[in-house]
């Protein structure tokens, strides 16, 4: 509901400027697939993730998830690789980040106890294939990125056992990141509108600084009426 709230935003500010969209790229919007301005790959890939969890673990009555979480494994590599003929590749090259955490749910007491007891060896090894992946000519990428994000995601995660990063301005920013990531365009979008980007052009930081401005307004205001709903 307040994804297609934040597209019918986004047509509203389309009609206001002027701006033309065929009808099916209008459409295709409230469901991510396409964009009239707002951003719009990651709640596709998101709720694509959703409806392959849905299909992997219904009727699983058991607390073994070894079957799901594979057949999950099996519908990402498949929906991964339909992407990749649609798409560019940051439509799907995290695809897999989604199902290594529900692997980490699934055994979070085994993993962290293996974790305690072989943190270094489990850090150094991970680092290792963080530099390894990171050497791969970005051309020959493609699903192998999905394996570099979760091995960059778990050294995020082992670091973080070991050191802690507190930052009001981060945390802030994790509260509010759908309303950050949903409307942070209708800034750009309606001040790159004034005088044909002239504002854009001609003062970038002044640009930047109003952007920043009025999208944590936007949030704010967000923030107040989400509690209303």
């Amino acid at each position: 509901l307040h994804f297609v709230i934040g597209v019918f935003i986004y047509y509203v500010l389309s009609l206001i400027l002027g701006l033309k969209y065929p009808a099916s790229q209008i459409w295709l919007a409230f469901v991510g697939w396409t964009s009239i301005g707002n951003s719009n790959w990651y709640i596709f890939t998101i709720m694509l993730m959703y409806f392959i969890t849905f299909v992997a673990f219904y009727k699983s009555k058991t607390e073994n998830y070894t079957r799901p979480l594979l057949f999950s494994l099996v519908l990402t590599f498949i929906a991964s690789l339909l992407m990749s003929y649609f798409k560019a590749d940051y439509w799907y090259n995290t695809m897999f980040c989604y199902t290594a955490g529900i692997f980490f749910s699934s055994y979070k007491n085994k993993i962290e106890c293996h974790t305690k007891t072989h943190y270094w060896p489990m850090l150094i090894i991970a680092v290792i294939a963080l530099v390894v992946l990171c050497r791969i000519p970005y051309s020959a990428k493609g699903l192998v990125y999905n394996g570099f994000s979760v091995v960059f995601c778990s050294v995020v995660i082992l670091l973080t056992m070991k050191f802690r990063c507190e930052s009001k301005v981060l945390l802030w920013c994790g509260q509010n990141l759908f309303p950050l990531y949903i409307y942070q365009r209708i800034a750009m979008i309606a001040l790159s509108s004034i005088n044909n980007g002239a504002l854009a052009a001609g003062y970038p930081f002044l640009f930047t600084v109003a952007c920043l401005v009025i999208t944590i307004a936007i949030t704010k205001a967000y923030k107040y009426i989400a509690v209303k709903l």
